[in-house]
């Protein structure tokens, strides 16, 4: 896992791994605060990132509104293996996309804002 890259906090995963998280969580049981994991991706498409704690992690789809705020929307805590209530990896992968997928104010419709 590259953590060498930090950005408002978060360290960057080039891509987000269940083994990375994993030993994310593992880690967390020694800090006393909670860490942000940021999933690589293009510039401007919002990205995947999760919350980590000593108690597991929740993944959040993390943008910034067309007033230039941050704005980071809960999509679910995370779990390693399907179970009703939790997300795995893949699953809060797809509704990343969905977000993404969503017009926003200021982009033409049916493009993605790189390619606005």
């Amino acid at each position: 896992m590259d953590t060498s890259k930090q950005a408002w906090g978060i360290k960057a995963m080039a891509t987000m791994t269940v083994k990375g998280l994993a030993g994310e969580i593992k880690a967390a049981k020694l800090r006393k605060t909670p860490v942000w994991v940021r999933n690589g991706g293009p510039k401007g498409a919002g990205q995947l990132v999760a919350k980590i704690a000593s108690k597991g992690a929740s993944f959040y789809y993390d943008h910034v509104t067309s007033a230039g705020k941050r704005d980071r929307i809960p999509l679910g805590p995370y779990s390693e293996k399907t179970q009703e209530g939790y997300l795995t990896l893949e699953q809060a992968r797809a509704k990343v996309g969905e977000h993404a997928a969503i017009p926003r104010p200021g982009i033409p419709s049916g493009k993605r804002p790189w390619e606005a």
